[in-house]
């Protein structure tokens, strides 16, 4: 996070860099640069809400044949970051079986020198600051899904999906979100997914206060590169408590009621009706019934037990855990 207009180098190496426009500088090398997609957020968070500034897409970034990419930033430049005081760097990964995660280095390029000691009055502001974005995030949240997600939708259904750009993402990551719930060990609930021909497709399980499940040592999370295909063209992705032995198994964690939360990223166009989830809710002994082909999904215990060593792997590769 930097203050309004402070000129940053972000760069895989960390060597500064004179750049007199003000720029941020995003270096990383094609063989670190494993993310799916990229794309930049600017907000301003200095009342009590959170104001989005601008975006830039994956699109918009120009790449060189290393795969290295530079953002200039500043209020008069093309990434105008005019009033903000967030900067948000976002990193899609569709696969984790061979991935390295980037490595980002950001530093301040306009403020030669060693940094200047704070006074007391700054220190102090720094943690009220601080404090304040903690207690509204642990507000905000089980709010937002009380108020807009359990409020108006039944449980095993999702909203329509809707562009956040402008508001609290990037333009062209189309999202939706919606409650699960599990009644016993049989209940299942199939999310099945379309080709939308979109880069990225992907599906997580959360709580009710919108924290992600486990995901490093179980498969509360999918991409479309982790899931099967069935024969008519879907990905049918199966909630249960219980792993059903089909491989695209979305593991709750013992958690029977939830969030279910879809993002649709690098979609040409908006989204279409037919691009909607569609939700059946069923039990794990019919799912055979439902799935086209599920036979051909089906995953034994001993490729379970890899995939989820391919997950731990890049976790550990990308958080460090």
């Amino acid at each position: 996070m930097s203050e309004p207009a402070v000129t940053t180098l972000i760069s895989s190496t960390g060597s500064p860099t004179s750049n007199p426009g003000g720029a941020i500088e995003f270096s990383v090398d094609s063989a670190q640069r494993s993310a799916s997609r990229c794309s930049f957020t600017h907000a301003n968070r200095t009342g009590p809400k959170t104001s989005w500034v601008g975006y830039l897409t994956h699109e918009e970034i120009s790449f060189d044949t290393d795969g290295r990419f530079t953002v200039e930033l500043g209020p008069s430049l093309a990434f105008d970051s005019a009033g903000a005081t967030i900067l948000q760097v976002r990193e899609i990964y569709d696969s984790w079986s061979e991935t390295v995660a980037s490595e980002l280095v950001i530093e301040l390029i306009d403020a030669p020198g060693p940094p200047q000691p704070r006074s007391v009055d700054e220190v102090t502001a720094m943690f009220a600051r601080a404090a304040h974005d903690l207690q509204r995030s642990a507000e905000a949240w089980p709010s937002l899904i009380a108020d807009r997600v359990l409020r108006f939708l039944e449980p095993n259904s999702v909203a329509p999906l809707r562009n956040p750009g402008g508001s609290a993402g990037v333009e062209g990551g189309w999202m939706t979100i919606g409650p699960y719930r599990l009644d016993d060990s049989d209940a299942a609930v199939v999310v099945s997914l379309c080709n939308t021909g979109a880069e990225y497709v992907g599906i997580q399980l959360a709580d009710l206060w919108m924290a992600s499940l486990e995901y490093a040592d179980a498969s509360s999370s999918r991409t479309g590169a982790q899931s099967h295909r069935a024969p008519d063209g879907r990905m049918h992705h199966v909630i249960s408590l219980e792993d059903p032995g089909y491989q695209n198994w979305l593991d709750p964690v013992g958690v029977a009621t939830g969030l279910i939360h879809v993002r649709i990223d690098g979609l040409t166009g908006v989204a279409e009706p037919w691009h909607q989830p569609i939700l059946t809710q069923t039990t794990t002994a019919e799912l055979e019934d439902i799935i086209p082909g599920y036979g051909q999904g089906v995953l034994s215990p001993d490729r379970r037990a890899i995939e989820l060593a391919q997950r731990r792997r890049h976790i550990q590769k990308r958080y460090g855990r």
